[in-house]
C-alpha cells in the first residue's frame, strides 16, 4: 500500500509516536527498505523515551495550527500519513482541504493523503535521488539558488564550485540551499 499510494521522491509521515504498533508489534525503521519510500517519524526505533520528542510533526510546527502542520508537509514533499493516535486521526479527518483519507489502507490505522503537489524542490526544480549518506542532485537546466526539501547540516558537502547553505524555515529547521554555480548535475554527501 505505501508504495502504490506514495509517488516516488515522496515521503510518509507517522503521526504521533510509532512504539512498537507496525506490523507485528515492530519498530517502522525497515519499512523505508521494504518499500523504497523515504519517511519521517519521531521514532523509528526504541529511542529513550527523554531523547525524543515522542509526537511528530514537530511541536514547534504543531502549536501554530493547521496551516502549519501542512506547510510542515510542504517543507518535507510528505504525501501520505499513517497514524494509530485518535488524536491524530480526528486532526487530520477535520482539515478535509488538506487532507484525505484512503479507506480500508490499514487495519487500526488511518492512512491519509496529503492533498499537495509532489517535489524535493522547495525553490527551483529538477530531480533527487537519495540513497545513504548522499543525495544526487539533477536540474533540467542552469538555475541560481535551489531549495531542497532535506534537512541541512553542517557537515554536507558538495564538489566545487557547488556551494551549500542552510535556508530557515522556523528557528531550528534548515533545508539545505544550493548555488549551482553552472552545474546541472551534482552529489551531496554527509
Amino acid at each position: 500500500m505505501i508504495r502504490s499510494e506514495t509517488p516516488e521522491g515522496a515521503r510518509v509521515l507517522f503521526a504521533g509516536p510509532t512504539v512498537h504498533f507496525y506490523g507485528n508489534h515492530g519498530h517502522v525503521a525497515v519499512l523505508p527498505a521494504l518499500t523504497g519510500r523515504e519517511m519521517m517519524a519521531c521514532d523509528y526505533y526504541h529511542f529513550p523515551p527523554k531523547s525524543v520528542e515522542y509526537n511528530y510533526p514537530p511541536a514547534v510546527f504543531r502549536k501554530k495550527g493547521d496551516e502549519r502542520i501542512f506547510e510542515f508537509m510542504d517543507f518535507y514533499n510528505v504525501s501520505l500519513i499513517i497514524t494509530y493516535h485518535p488524536e491524530w486521526m480526528a486532526a487530520l479527518r477535520g482539515s478535509p482541504d488538506y487532507y484525505e483519507e484512503i479507506a480500508g489502507a490499514m487495519e487500526d490505522a488511518a492512512v491519509f493523503r496529503v492533498l499537495r503537489g509532489n517535489s524535493l524542490f522547495l525553490k527551483g526544480e529538477g530531480r533527487v535521488r537519495a540513497d545513504f549518506n548522499r543525495l544526487d542532485v539533477s536540474l533540467p537546466r542552469l538555475q541560481d539558488d535551489v531549495v531542497l526539501k532535506y534537512n541541512w547540516f553542517k557537515s554536507m558537502r558538495a564538489s566545487p564550485p557547488v556551494e551549500l547553505f542552510p535556508v530557515e524555515i522556523e528557528k531550528g529547521y534548515n533545508l539545505i540551499g544550493v548555488r549551482p554555480h553552472g552545474v546541472k548535475d551534482f552529489s551531496i554527501r554527509f
